[in-house]
């Protein structure tokens, strides 16, 4: 794979060879689907917040708050075609977060 990496996700190097094509397009695809996952964790963890009768006024707010926040940075983030290493960061702190606190959410409704 050559050294240079370019900062638009969609744009590949003119010298890449069919490895790095490939590379490109995997890691493409695999951005894609997990964006997608990253996004119903969110929308799941927005509704369950509205939703939930047992959890702390406190949990269903900030589990609203960053589902609905979630929801935007993913768009923001593919629509100004950040850089993919920040495109991948902002994925997994979108599921790690609103995962955690859906997880709290069914936890404290037990």
């Amino acid at each position: 794979m050559s050294d240079r990496h370019p900062l638009d996700p969609h744009e590949i190097p003119d010298d890449a060879d069919g490895g790095d094509l490939g590379a490109y397009i995997g890691e493409d695809l695999g951005r894609i689907m997990m964006l997608r996952v990253a996004v119903t964790v969110a929308i799941i963890g927005l509704v369950a917040g509205a939703m939930s009768e047992s959890a702390t006024p406190a949990l269903k707010t900030a589990c609203m708050v960053a589902g609905c926040a979630g929801v935007v940075l993913l768009l923001v983030a593919q629509l100004f075609r950040w850089p993919r290493r920040i495109q991948w960061f902002t994925i997994g702190g979108v599921m790690v977060a609103c995962a955690g606190l859906l997880a709290a959410v069914f936890v404290g409704s037990r």
